[in-house]
């Protein structure tokens, strides 16, 4: 792979190298998991209290 990427062309050459099949629809997947885990997260600590 040495000299695929130039400083010139820095994404362009590896763009078209890379397989991209199928990489939105697993960064879809992860954005949703994350809002799963952040309603889970949110949802707990709305059941904490301070005692200090």
């Amino acid at each position: 792979m040495e000299g695929i990427v130039s400083k010139s062309q820095p994404c362009t050459k590896l763009l078209k190298i890379l397989p991209m099949n199928g990489f939105k629809s697993n960064l879809d997947k992860l954005f949703g998991e994350s809002r799963d885990l952040e309603k889970e997260i949110k949802k707990q600590l709305a059941g904490l209290t301070y005692e200090g």
